[in-house]
């Protein structure tokens, strides 16, 4: 399951160390929030396990931490402290997400295969917190930085996009089916995976990283790549997420610039056409990336994390998956294009070799808050 469950409840969460309970009629139920100081929250995502919530935490508390656990709406049931280590080297996890009853968290490993350079860490957690594998992906020639939730199963394989590279990886072992690094021909990443950048349909896998959109076959061969070109409408400042419409087109997640604020919705075909945009004109500013999106009985469920601590945790659109939005004039067609975009593509992540992953009990970092939701549009 995702972030909206078989009730219609919706999971908001923020990278900034809260995550929220809405009924289907978007009430707050229940607020979670870090007990860590602001300065030092990270990512934290949650998504439903049928009537429970799973999460995930990175802070900082004398080094960097994680934190899994399981949740309800009357509080915290179980939470889980995850340490990683390999070799002596310096590592640590920094994102990942609840799929398919597994915890699949993502990390790095400093200076590693040599100095300067990062490689994955990649672990699968069962939803009882036993280590199925914990690998590293190295390659001499290019780092491989995954990032907090750039991940997607589809058929038997784990996605991950990580920086540069994009990897098709065993979801029964971890071994590795494939790998590429990807660049403009500049030496520009193109790639993402801070938010659900990564999504797939029968016969393609998409990437979406504004101002770019990467489109795989199922081996990780390059179908297309497209840019949006200046002056942008949309804003390259993060990562943002998709959805794969029944009919095989995306829609995807974008924030305004400054000069063009708001809440962004594309619709692409699967070969990377602009089918249509939409743009709501929100009174809310502060906000960053689109972290998540999700097509639920033929509704998108859009959520946009917040940009600073003590602001709102998140803020929802839910229309039609044809982008229609009865009733609320702040939501207008926009005009966005991308074009081709000339990328270099190499074989990448030429190592795999096993991890530690070492889980304990741990009191968890979450306790209750009390919060509002405020019905923007319809009014």
């Amino acid at each position: 399951m995702g972030f909206v469950n078989s009730e219609g409840k919706v999971l908001l969460d923020d990278n900034l160390g809260r995550f929220a309970v809405l009924s289907s009629e978007y009430e707050v139920l229940k607020v979670f929030r870090s007990s860590i100081s602001g300065d030092y929250w990270y990512m934290c995502g949650a998504w439903w396990d049928e009537q429970f919530i799973r999460y995930v935490h990175e802070y900082f508390e004398g080094g960097e931490k994680f934190e899994i656990g399981k949740a309800d709406e009357s509080g915290i049931l179980e939470s889980k402290l995850v340490t990683p280590s390999f070799g002596g080297l310096t590592c640590y996890f920094c994102g990942g997400r609840f799929l398919n009853g597994y915890y699949y968290l993502v990390g790095h490993v400093l200076d590693y295969p040599s100095a300067y350079m990062i490689s994955a860490l990649i672990a699968k957690v069962s939803g009882d917190y036993t280590v199925e594998w914990a690998k590293v992906y190295s390659d001499p020639d290019v780092s491989i930085v995954p990032g907090g939730r750039g991940l997607e199963l589809v058929n038997g394989r784990l996605i991950v996009d990580a920086g540069a590279v994009i990897m098709a990886v065993d979801d029964s072992d971890g071994s590795i089916i494939a790998g590429k690094a990807v660049e403009t021909e500049g030496g520009g990443w193109i790639l993402g995976g801070v938010t659900e950048t990564v999504k797939a349909s029968p016969d393609r896998i998409f990437v979406f990283n504004p101002y770019y959109l990467a489109i795989f076959d199922h081996s990780l061969n390059l179908l297309a790549c497209k840019e949006e070109p200046a002056p942008h409408k949309l804003s390259g400042k993060c990562s943002a997420s998709l959805a794969v419409k029944p009919d095989g087109n995306i829609l995807a997640l974008s924030e305004g610039t400054v000069d063009n604020p708001g809440r962004i919705v594309i619709e692409f075909s699967p070969e990377g056409a602009v089918l249509q945009a939409k743009r709501l004109a929100s009174s809310y500013s502060g906000l960053r990336c689109g972290l998540k999106a999700e097509i639920v009985n033929d509704k998108l469920y859009a959520c946009w994390e917040a940009n600073m601590a003590d602001s709102l945790i998140g803020y929802l659109i839910v229309c039609g998956t044809d982008l229609s939005f009865p009733g609320c004039p702040i939501w207008s067609v926009e005009t966005v294009t991308f074009d081709d975009l000339a990328c270099n593509v190499v074989d990448a992540v030429a190592n795999v070799e096993d991890a530690t992953v070492n889980i304990t009990d741990v009191t968890s970092k979450f306790s209750p808050v009390t919060a509002s939701f405020t019905k923007e549009c319809p009014a």
